[in-house]
Parts: C-alpha cells; sequence; structure tokens
C-alpha cells in the first residue's frame, strides 16, 4: 500500500538536500553536499588548529616537507619535531626544515623538549636563549 506520509516526509528531507547542497556547492571540497565547519584562514587562526608531526618515525626531508605543505599547507598550522629527533640533525639541516615550515606560515614546535633544555641547563638563561634561537 503506497504511504503518502512517507513519501511527504521525503519529499521535504529532499528538499533540504537541495538546499544543502547549493549552499555548500560553493565550497572547494571533494564533498561539497556535507555540511562543514569553515576553517579560518592562516596565519590568524585561533581554532581548528592542525600540527603534524615532522620527523619521528621516519624521515622528513626537506623535499618531503616542501611538497606536503604546498598541497596541505593551508590545513596545517604547526610542524610538531617530536621525540627529540630534531636534536640529532645537523644544524644546517634543522633550520632548512624550519624554513620551509615558517615559508608556508607554520609555526615549529618542539613539544616536551624544552624541559630537557632547562633540566640539563640547570636555570642557565643564556643556553635556553641560544636554544629557543
Amino acid at each position: 500500500m503506497f504511504n503518502y506520509r512517507y513519501f511527504l516526509q521525503c519529499n521535504i528531507s529532499l528538499l533540504k538536500l537541495i538546499r544543502l547542497i547549493n549552499n555548500y556547492s560553493k565550497q572547494s571540497s571533494a564533498f561539497p553536499y556535507l555540511p562543514t565547519n569553515k576553517l579560518p584562514s592562516k596565519p590568524n587562526r585561533k581554532k581548528g588548529i592542525t600540527e603534524i608531526r615532522g620527523p619521528y618515525y621516519f624521515p622528513v626531508t626537506r623535499t618531503y616537507l616542501d611538497e606536503l605543505l604546498q598541497d596541505w599547507g593551508e590545513y596545517v598550522d604547526g610542524i610538531k619535531f617530536a621525540g627529540g629527533s630534531f636534536s640529532l640533525m645537523p644544524e644546517n639541516r634543522l633550520r632548512d626544515l624550519i624554513d620551509i615550515a615558517h615559508k608556508h606560515n607554520c609555526y615549529v614546535s618542539t613539544g616536551g623538549y624544552i624541559e630537557r633544555v632547562l633540566a640539563s641547563s640547570a636555570g642557565n638563561k643564556q643556553i635556553i636563549i641560544i636554544y629557543l634561537r
């Protein structure tokens, strides 16, 4: 038996879906018909912050990081050098990675490594200042 009430409900839902599609079709997304929260633009984003890990489980080269941020940089706010892995790198390579991150308006974080610097420096401000540069 045909249920008109069900048919009417389906039509209303279909109208809502069409309106949703029209409202979200202006966004560039692989799924424009699904509602999403708008992400504020960089570099002044205060919420929706996305941080990715730099070298930790696998090596991250300059080329890899630059290409990754060319494709995804608008969604990535920060690069975290996790696990102290950056402390093993030569300074020039580390500076190159930091420069690439900054080129794409990404901050660089060393996570909790500052705690090691504070503990091993015995509070010597000069050592802390050198590290922060």
